[in-house]
């Protein structure tokens, strides 16, 4: 009898936030999933960036914080906390995130690019 693929594990946004949260396929290599239950959504960390990036869910009133943002990217110390002054970029529009972090990760004139 042929051996099946194990299933992929469930990534950890997903167990603690739900599928619901529908987290973007394409955020940058380099970013592991922190989610944990106490923040008020799932969020990914580039510690060799320095960066933090939270995704909030796509309907604004199904979060915590409905006056916010989805996508929130910030500096960060080295555990991971929020800097002074260390928010880079919200906004609700995927692609302009997503190319705030491709431009944070490799231009170091960015301002996580001078941390």
């Amino acid at each position: 009898m042929p051996l099946l693929p194990l299933p992929a594990a469930t990534p950890l946004w997903k167990q603690v936030f739900g599928e619901a949260y529908a987290i973007p396929d394409d955020v940058p290599a380099g970013f592991d999933d922190i989610s944990w239950h106490n923040d008020t959504c799932p969020s990914f960390l580039n510690a060799s960036c320095s960066l933090r990036l939270f995704i909030d869910h796509p309907e604004r009133d199904e979060r915590e914080l409905p006056e916010f943002k989805r996508f929130l990217l910030m500096m960060v110390d080295e555990a991971g906390q929020p800097v002074d002054g260390g928010v880079l970029l919200e906004t609700d529009d995927w692609n302009e995130m997503r190319n705030a972090i491709v431009e944070a990760i490799t231009d170091p004139a960015s301002p996580a690019g001078a941390l």
